[in-house]
């Protein structure tokens, strides 16, 4: 029997027809077989981050986005920048992990799809960083102008 490898993928902002979600979908096409490939849409539907909510029963939109996490073997992250940083839907969407530690060791690739997303590149990956999640060598691309 083969085994499937999922992955689910995280669009930076909440716009349906953002280049993010555009990369995203264009990613599906190229997904090998044995490859489940999911693109989580409801980061914007996440309450804001409140550490009083966050118990063994949080709200029921951060239950889905954790199981959806926590059944995924690695993730993909394709994000703007926007005003020199991550969007706060996106950084939101991170801090609700904070506790639970669905990234914590998982492999994470990151997209940053902006015409200068250095510093939302950078952020992300600091932000990453401070989940534990593995971001490896290779898994980290940025789309930008060469100037």
């Amino acid at each position: 029997m083969e085994t499937k490898i999922n992955i689910v993928a995280l669009s930076g902002s909440s716009r349906k027809k953002s280049s993010t979600q555009k990369a995203l979908n264009s990613l599906k096409k190229f997904m090998p077989n044995g490859v489940e490939y999911e693109i989580y849409n409801g980061i914007e539907k996440l309450p804001h981050f409140n550490r009083d909510l966050d118990s063994d029963k949080p709200p029921v939109e951060v239950q889905v986005y954790r199981e959806s996490l926590s059944r995924a073997d690695g993730v993909i992250i394709c994000t703007p920048e926007y005003i020199k940083g991550v969007p706060g839907v996106l950084k939101n969407a991170l801090e609700w992990l904070v506790s639970s530690a669905e990234l914590y060791s998982k492999p994470v690739a990151v997209i940053t799809a902006s015409c200068d997303g250095k510093n939302a590149h950078q952020a992300l990956q600091l932000n990453l960083s401070m989940l534990n999640a593995n971001v490896f060598d290779g898994g980290v691309i940025n789309f930008r102008s060469k100037q």
